[in-house]
């Protein structure tokens, strides 16, 4: 039964709110009690003990999502549990025998191990986790492992990932996600794609002085974030219109054209008033344009909507 218009519900809906609710959270306290009852404890306990604990513990949420998975609500808690659970078993074994690994190896194990439950959920809480875990991966890569002179490279490789994510799941007509839920991860993926765009540009602007190829440098600040900009742009515009997409790339295009300006007018080596008011007039411009475009965007795609 669909719900009443202006969140109007009935009884039965009422009822079953407040049982999602208390279901909800009734395991979260229970977790809560577990979990401070042995992290208070932790210390007296050895080491086989702790891998006991934590490995067990993966075993029976496995059990519990495999003979809960008819009920949907009650495996993705399971899958969401399960997938905080393979982190934390992680930690632990890396805690326990000091295997000396960085931060970016943990999360790194984490991804992996984790990239199975992905297909598995219908709700798109563990994809947007996985999502999330990634992005942190690839940047811890960037501080632990890779030079500053090596990090445009691996930050357009992963916004190159992520817009074709995105993309992908907006693209292919399956029902395997509900609409919200496509809405939702296209978005995230969106945010992460422009938001390490956007992290090569910073990374440029703070070391553009060091490169010896303008070449280089020139397909990183100017090529590629038009060619990144332009595609996401035109698809969500008139291929897959998502309002909450091209408000991200608007306003992640006013983060690009804050970094360029700023690069093209030299504000931060030294304070000229005619550069300061150049700048401040073109971002007013900019974010004038951008909110009555959008506000355009709605009006159309409102009205054709009417029409078909």
């Amino acid at each position: 039964m669909s719900l009443l218009p202006y969140g109007k519900k009935d009884l039965k809906d009422w009822i079953h709110f407040i049982e999602s609710s208390l279901l909800i959270i009734g395991s979260a306290l229970l977790l809560s009690g577990i979990f401070f009852l042995f992290a208070f404890n932790w210390n007296l306990l050895d080491r086989f003990t702790k891998l006991g604990i934590i490995y067990f513990l993966n075993f029976v949420f496995y059990l519990i999502s495999f003979f809960i998975r008819k009920k949907e609500f009650l495996f993705e808690i399971g899958l969401t549990i399960l997938f905080f659970l393979t982190g934390s078993a992680l930690l632990v074994f890396g805690q326990i025998y000091q295997t000396g690994a960085d931060v970016y190896d943990l999360f790194l194990g984490w991804t992996v191990f984790t990239f199975l439950l992905v297909p598995i959920s219908r709700s798109g809480v563990v994809a947007g986790f996985w999502m999330v875990l990634l992005s942190s991966t690839v940047y811890l890569y960037s501080i632990q492992v890779t030079t500053e002179k090596e990090n445009h490279f691996l930050f357009a490789s992963a916004a190159v990932f992520f817009g074709f994510l995105c993309t992908i799941l907006d693209w292919q007509n399956t029902k395997f996600y509900s609409e919200k839920t496509k809405s939702f991860l296209s978005a995230l993926g969106i945010f992460f794609a422009l938001g390490f765009l956007n992290l090569i540009h910073w990374n440029l602007f703070r070391i553009h002085s060091e490169f010896t190829t303008t070449l280089t440098y020139g397909f990183f600040q100017i090529l590629f974030p038009l060619l990144f900009y332009g595609f996401l742009y035109v698809y969500y515009r008139w291929f897959r219109f998502r309002h909450l997409n091209l408000s991200l790339i608007l306003l992640f295009g006013l983060g690009q054209v804050l970094l360029k300006t700023a690069d093209i007018f030299g504000i931060w080596a030294y304070g000229s008033a005619v550069n300061f008011l150049l700048f401040g007039l073109l971002i007013t411009i900019y974010t004038v344009w951008a909110v009555s475009h959008l506000k355009q965007l709605r009006r159309t795609n409102a009205t054709e909507e009417r029409i078909s």
